[in-house]
């Protein structure tokens, strides 16, 4: 079995960058920091960096979120969304068991077609209902990946805007790359970061 992990993030129309995303053998994580909060910036990069750090060493996504979260409001508080995905190989296929807050999103690409693996976590203003470190609740599901499957991990500044494109990365040469290029051209004025797992 052989994994191609890629990894693209741009600040984009924003004078910050705010998202940040961490890759391991055993995990994917991707991060936003909540825009107009003092230190989101910060707050994102802490908790994807504690989250696989805690993956290296325990099964335990919903711990991994309570650590990342501690970690947060410790080293300086502001908020962030997360979505992470433990890693595991199982004979012939890839399980990757998924854990989110908030509303950056994982999907699977299979035969042409996305599908979204979460449920964003926000009101019916639009507004975050869960983040780090103040509503650190998850939700989490399994997904079994096969040869020529994407697991793809995106901030909304893609979602948004190209949702209905995000099956066409499977034929990019860089899916990740191409996710960021293609929300960006479509007006994106958000921060844009995708982590992509090949197999």
């Amino acid at each position: 079995m052989e994994l191609n992990v890629f990894a693209c993030s741009e600040a984009g129309l924003r004078e910050a960058q705010e998202d940040a995303f961490v890759t391991t053998s055993r995990c994917l994580a991707v991060a936003d920091g909540m825009g107009g909060y003092d230190g989101g910036a910060d707050a994102a990069r802490v908790a994807v960096r504690a989250v696989a750090g805690e993956l290296e060493e325990d099964d335990d996504l919903e711990a991994a979120f309570v650590w990342a979260s501690r970690q947060v409001r410790e080293q300086g508080g502001g908020g962030t969304t997360l979505v992470v995905a433990r890693l595991s190989v199982d004979g012939l296929e890839l399980h990757a068991a998924i854990a989110w807050v908030g509303d950056s999103r994982a999907y699977r690409i299979r035969g042409g077609e996305a599908e979204c693996l979460t449920e964003d976590h926000v009101g019916s203003d639009g507004g975050l209902t869960r983040w780090l470190p103040d509503e650190p609740r998850v939700d989490t599901t399994d997904v079994r990946l096969r040869a020529g499957d994407l697991l793809v991990l995106l901030t909304d500044g893609i979602s948004a805007v190209i949702e209905d494109q995000i099956a066409d990365a499977a034929d990019a040469e860089d899916p990740a790359e191409w996710l960021v290029v293609q929300a960006l051209e479509a007006g994106s004025s958000d921060n844009c970061t995708a982590v992509v797992c090949r197999l």
